[in-house]
C-alpha cells in the first residue's frame, strides 16, 4: 500500500482480486459477521482499547468517550417527523438539509430547547422520545460514529493477528474490512479447515458476543487452466463470481455490484421527477451534470457527479477497468429514457 493514499473499499477489493488473479488456482471464502457493531462485547473492547494505549485501564478522557458510546441514546426518525412535521419540506425523508453546510445550525430540524419541550410533552403522555439502546436489543456500540471503524479494528486486533499468521503460514491471503472478511487459500486447503479455524479464533478472541452469518458465507473456487481463468461455486461447480465490498470478480473482469448500479438508476428517476410546483419543464442540464459521465460544462466532479465520480475512482484503482466504466456509460441512455417517460406522463395530465 502506498503512503499518503486514502484507502477505500475499492483498494481492498483490488488487493483481493489481484492476489487471486496471480494464482494458478485457489479457494476463496467471504465471511460476514452478524450484527457486528450491535453485538460486540463492550468489556472486551474496553480491555483491548486499554492494551492499545499501553495500560490495563482507560485514561479518564478515553473512558468518557467509551461510556458515551456504550450508553448511547437514540430518537426514532418517525417520532421526529411526527413532532416536527412543519420543519420538513415535501417528503420528510428529503427534508432539504444543506449537507454542504457541514450541519450548520441554520439547517437543523430543531433547537435543543425545542427538542426538550417535545421530550416533556411526550413524557406527559407516558411515552419516551429519547430511548436507551436496550430497547433495540443492542449490547454493543453504534455503527455510525466517527471512531466506530477504528474501535472495530481495536476489538478485532487479536483475531486479525491470529488469522493472518495462520493464513500466511499456508501461503494464503487475508483481508478484513469492518465486518467483511475475505480469505484466500491454496486449493489443497479444505474450506472446512478454514471455517473451523475462523470460528475457533472468534470464540477465543472476541468471546461469544459475535458470530459468523453462515447464510452469507460464500465459498468459491478460482481456476486458471490453460490461461482461461474462471470462478465456480464450490457447491454446484457452476460458473460464478467472487463478491467483495461492493464489487464482483468473474476471474477476468471487475464489476460494480448490480444492486449499486440499480440504486443509482432509481436516484436518476427521482431526480428527473423533482421539479417546482406548476413547472412543466424538466431541468435536463441539472440531471446530466449530476448523473451522466458526459462533461457538459465546467463542474467540480467531487460535488456534482457523485456515483459517476465513485465509478471513475473505482475504475482507476482497478487498473482502469473498462467493465466498470462501461456500467456508468449507460447512464446517458437511461437518463434520456427517464426524461422521455416523464415528459409523456406530464403531457397526459
Amino acid at each position: 500500500m502506498k503512503e499518503g493514499v486514502k484507502f477505500s473499499n475499492s483498494h481492498f477489493a483490488h488487493d483481493v482480486f489481484g492476489f487471486i488473479a496471480h494464482t494458478d488456482g485457489c479457494h476463496v471464502l467471504c465471511f460476514d459477521i452478524s450484527n457486528f457493531f450491535d453485538r460486540l462485547s463492550t468489556d472486551v473492547l474496553k480491555k483491548k482499547w486499554a492494551q492499545v494505549l499501553g495500560g490495563e485501564t482507560l485514561p479518564d478522557d478515553h473512558f468518557k468517550v467509551y461510556e458515551s458510546l456504550v450508553d448511547f441514546r437514540y430518537v426514532e426518525e418517525g417520532q421526529l417527523i411526527e413532532n416536527f412535521r412543519g420543519k420538513f419540506a415535501r417528503n420528510p425523508r428529503q427534508h432539504g438539509f444543506d449537507w454542504a453546510s457541514g450541519g450548520s445550525l441554520t439547517h437543523r430540524i430543531c433547537s435543543y430547547s425545542e427538542l426538550r419541550a417535545v421530550k416533556r410533552d411526550v413524557a406527559a403522555q407516558g411515552q419516551h422520545l429519547i430511548q436507551r439502546k436496550d430497547a433495540l436489543g443492542i449490547t454493543g456500540i453504534p455503527q455510525g460514529t466517527a471512531i466506530s471503524g477504528l474501535l472495530s479494528n481495536i476489538f478485532m486486533i487479536d483475531f486479525d493477528m491470529a488469522i493472518k499468521l495462520y493464513i500466511d503460514s499456508i501461503g494464503g491471503f487475508y483481508r478484513r474490512y469492518s465486518d467483511d472478511i475475505c480469505i484466500i487459500v491454496p486449493t489443497t486447503v479444505a474450506f472446512t479447515q478454514v471455517e473451523d479455524y475462523v470460528q475457533q479464533q472468534l470464540e477465543k478472541n472476541c468471546t461469544s458476543s459475535i458470530a459468523l452469518n453462515h447464510t452469507k458465507t460464500e465459498k468459491k473456487i478460482y481456476q486458471n487452466t490453460e490461461n482461461h481463468p474462471v470462478v465456480v461455486d464450490s457447491q454446484n461447480n457452476q460458473l460464478s463470481v467472487i463478491q467483495y465490498l461492493g464489487f464482483y470478480f468473474d476471474g477476468k473482469h471487475v464489476f460494480i455490484r448490480n444492486s449499486t448500479v440499480s440504486k443509482d438508476r432509481g436516484k436518476i428517476v427521482r431526480l428527473v421527477k423533482q421539479h417546482k410546483k406548476g413547472m412543466r419543464r424538466i431541468n435536463t442540464l441539472k440531471v446530466y451534470k449530476q448523473r451522466s459521465p458526459r462533461v457538459i460544462t465546467p463542474y467540480d466532479v467531487r460535488k456534482h457527479k457523485w456515483f459517476v465520480y465513485y465509478t471513475e475512482r473505482a475504475a482507476s484503482v482497478h487498473d482502469l477497468a473498462e467493465t466498470i466504466l462501461a456500467q456508468v456509460k449507460k447512464n446517458g441512455r437511461f437518463i434520456n429514457r427517464a426524461i422521455l417517460r416523464e415528459r409523456m406522463r406530464k403531457s397526459k395530465r
